[in-house]
């Protein structure tokens, strides 16, 4: 595993308090059909109170799906792991990578 040091930490905690993450597990059709429609509204409609700006709102998160299932190798190569298999869920750059990706500090709100 890779060490962080206090500069990589800190860019890392300013990327996850810049996101919140929805992950919704369910039967096929309950979620596109049901209830996701209604939870993609109601994030769509968030306000940051500090900027005044929307939530940005990723209804495909690649980043995510390339680290649970090992999806879109291509973001794992931009991660450091070409030509590996894909590494544990809980590796630090595996982890980093999502973060920056699904979170990344632009001013808003993800």
């Amino acid at each position: 595993h890779t060490q962080f040091d206090s500069h990589v930490m800190e860019s890392h905690m300013q990327n996850r308090a810049n996101c919140q993450v929805v992950y919704i597990l369910g039967v096929e059709g309950a979620s596109h059909h049901g209830f996701f429609p209604v939870l993609e509204a109601l994030a769509k409609h968030q306000v940051d109170p500090v900027t005044q700006l929307e939530f940005d709102v990723d209804i495909e998160p690649y980043a995510l799906k390339a680290a649970l299932f090992g999806w879109h190798r291509n973001l794992q190569r931009g991660w450091g792991f070409s030509g590996k298999p894909s590494p544990p869920i809980g590796h630090p750059d595996l982890v980093r990578g999502v973060i920056e990706s699904s979170c990344p500090l632009d001013g808003k709100k993800h």
